[in-house]
């Protein structure tokens, strides 16, 4: 049996598998990528158990049907050293994986394919075909607000619902939300409801943006490329109702540059406690007044001119709740803010009526 490729190919599609692939394991083959050779091409895959990841090579030559799995992180440090275009030749000899590229010679040992975990594929379910893109553009603006702590494992991952054309995701911690609601033009999603794991979002954002199948079936997602299958595991429990989380009540409304609100508190934030990153929200007509004090009683104050015409609020925010609200929205030149009186709560959004991304911020209890 031999495998003929470029360096450069196989680089490209460990990349993408590597990530699955923990240096600390309990299954010694989990630190392996399974290779699955056929007259069509080469098919690799890594596995966590949570996740799996397999990628079909086409452009390689192979002499004969073969099945094995050898070192993930062994063969990738190999093959990036080499140059990307230099012809590699992989052969299997009694149990090691002989490679000839570039005028070296490597001996890996391998493991009998029979131990390799496999997730089983999904055949039926919800099928959604998008650009991944729009996905990860979702994930990428919610994942910030999950919770780190497993107290209450729902609100770990990131919610991701589907209903007629709208495409909806929701990260929560308790202390902050952030809900970004979607249209697709021109698609009917079915109606979908399940949770991401972290870990899950973090591998997905590394995908490429192509076009993909997403299919939903039971715990289980699955993204069907042209040359990729991404499966993973979900979180089988129920999410909260994120729209009861949503502040009723009286409400008064401000419109801010989303640079100079951005700039003012940043400066103010240098001066904040380290533990807390507490910064104080005082709105009065037109203005807007920042302020911060650490523990040796160094203090920050900054202001700026917006338009609000409501009551004078001071409320105290944390200052990284903010500004990753203001990150989210960097491609907006205003932004606007409502404060709700009762829950001093505080929602960032772009549009001062129909947003398509809400940010809501909890005070800060000291």
């Amino acid at each position: 049996m031999a495998i003929t490729l470029t360096s450069g190919s196989l680089v490209s599609a460990l990349q993408m598998l590597v990530g699955l692939v923990e240096r600390k394991h309990t299954m010694p083959i989990l630190s392996h990528v399974l290779f699955e050779a056929s007259v069509d091409g080469v098919s690799l895959t890594t596995t966590d158990n949570q996740m799996e990841m397999s990628y079909v090579m086409s452009d390689v030559d192979v002499t004969e049907p073969v099945i094995f799995t050898v070192s993930a992180r062994k063969l990738f440090d190999i093959f990036k050293v080499l140059p990307d275009q230099s012809d590699a030749r992989i052969q299997l000899q009694s149990g090691s994986l002989k490679i000839n590229a570039d005028g070296s010679e490597f001996m890996l040992l391998t493991q009998p394919a029979d131990a390799f975990p496999r997730f089983s594929r999904v055949d039926s379910g919800t099928h959604i075909s998008l650009p991944l893109e729009i996905v990860k553009n979702l994930c990428k603006q919610t994942l910030f607000a999950a919770s780190l702590k497993d107290f209450r494992a729902s609100l770990t991952g990131v919610l991701l619902k589907s209903f007629d054309d709208h495409l909806v995701a929701v990260g929560c911690d308790g202390s902050r939300m952030a809900v970004i609601d979607q249209t697709i033009d021109n698609a009917s999603l079915g109606d979908v409801e399940v949770i991401l794991p972290r870990k899950t979002v973090l591998e997905f954002m590394k995908l490429p943006d192509v076009d993909a199948k997403l299919i939903f079936s039971g715990n289980q997602i699955e993204i069907v490329s042209e040359n990729f299958v991404f499966c993973s595991r979900l979180i089988d429990l129920s999410y909260p109702d994120y729209r009861s989380a949503l502040p009723q009540g009286e409400s008064f409304m401000f419109r801010v540059k989303h640079s100079d609100l951005k700039a003012s508190l940043s400066r103010v934030a240098v001066m904040s406690n380290e533990s807390t990153r507490a910064v104080m929200f005082a709105l009065s007509d037109n203005k807007l007044h920042l302020q911060a004090c650490n523990k040796e009683h160094e203090t920050a104050d900054d202001e700026l001119v917006l338009e609000y015409e409501g009551p004078s609020v001071e409320v105290v925010y944390k200052a990284d709740y903010l500004t990753d609200a203001l990150s989210c929205l960097s491609d907006c030149q205003l932004v606007y803010g409502t404060f709700y009186a009762e829950c001093k709560s505080l929602i960032l959004s772009d549009d001062a009526n129909e947003s398509r991304r809400t940010f809501l911020i909890m005070p800060l209890k000291l």
